[in-house]
């Protein structure tokens, strides 16, 4: 006398269309003590906290041999977690801070909508700009066990050169074998991710000079003196341009500003003695 009118079904979490209980099958011939309860799920979906269970609703004319009937209406079934939602990409960032690089390896934070596995270098490609050699994928690594919402994907750059606008970013190329852990696959077969700057030409001078006029200054006069770069150069410490000044025959010119941009002044200041017809440097 086990029918499916003696279940229902407890779900969480589910959308589309309702699942059904088909007819129980005993184990064995009936009677039994054991029987199986399928629910068919065509067409119903679930999100990652989505729940099917089976509880029991009644007793129905459940007899045993002698037609004692069953002693309870009630029992709470175990529950299925139900996920049909496929995962997305939800970014893929820099690794490190630091957005100019001028050498490998490179690596990108990919991070997924919910914890995935069977992510490899194969699902992705590297976008060049103005870079000349051959960078290539090297790894992609979960970052805290399999499966994982967040994976670290790494490319040797072997060598490659950039200038001052090269870049080299990371896209997501290929679904592959991507899934949750229930089977859901990759949703998406694309997705732009961030780039680095890639620069490996180094700095040049392109130019000395000062706002100051040729001529004679006292001693004590401070004079500026502007090195203009082929780029944006950075400084730390404390560079310091050596000068040509007769007597004594090198003088010192300390930095003043400009560190981020193509253009450092530095300040020479006039000492007694001093007699040159060319500041040379």
């Amino acid at each position: 006398g086990v029918a499916a009118s003696n279940f229902v079904l407890a779900t969480t979490g589910t959308g589309g269309t309702a699942p059904t209980i088909a007819t129980p099958t005993p184990t064995g011939g009936s009677p039994s003590a054991t029987w199986t309860v399928t629910t068919n799920a065509t067409g119903t979906t679930g999100a990652d906290s989505g729940s099917i269970g089976l509880n029991l609703n009644g007793a129905g004319t459940v007899v045993d041999l002698v037609g004692n009937t069953l002693s309870t209406t009630s029992f709470t079934g175990h529950a299925y977690t139900y996920d049909t939602a496929r995962p997305t990409v939800t970014s893929i960032v820099r690794a490190v801070a630091a957005q100019s690089v001028n050498g490998g390896p490179l690596s990108w934070t990919v991070s997924f909508s919910e914890p995935v596995s069977a992510v490899a270098t194969a699902n992705f490609g590297l976008a060049l700009g103005g870079v000349t050699g051959t960078p290539t994928l090297s790894s992609a690594t979960a970052v805290s066990g399999i499966p994982s919402p967040t994976w670290t994907v790494t490319a040797d750059s072997n060598g490659a050169t950039g200038t001052n606008a090269g870049s080299i970013g990371l896209n997501l190329t290929s679904s592959g074998s991507v899934a949750d852990a229930v089977g859901n696959t990759l949703s998406a077969t694309s997705f732009t991710g961030q780039t680095y700057t890639y620069d490996t030409a180094r700095p040049t001078v392109t130019g000395v000079s000062s706002t100051l006029a040729n001529g004679s200054y006292r001693a004590g006069q401070a004079v500026p003196i502007t090195v203009t770069f082929s780029e944006p150069v950075n400084v730390t410490g404390t560079p310091q341009l050596t000068l040509s000044t007769g007597t004594p025959s090198t003088t010192a010119a300390g930095y003043s500003a400009g560190s981020g941009s193509s253009a450092l002044t530095f300040t020479y200041t006039v000492t007694a003695g001093n007699t040159s017809a060319d500041l040379d440097h």
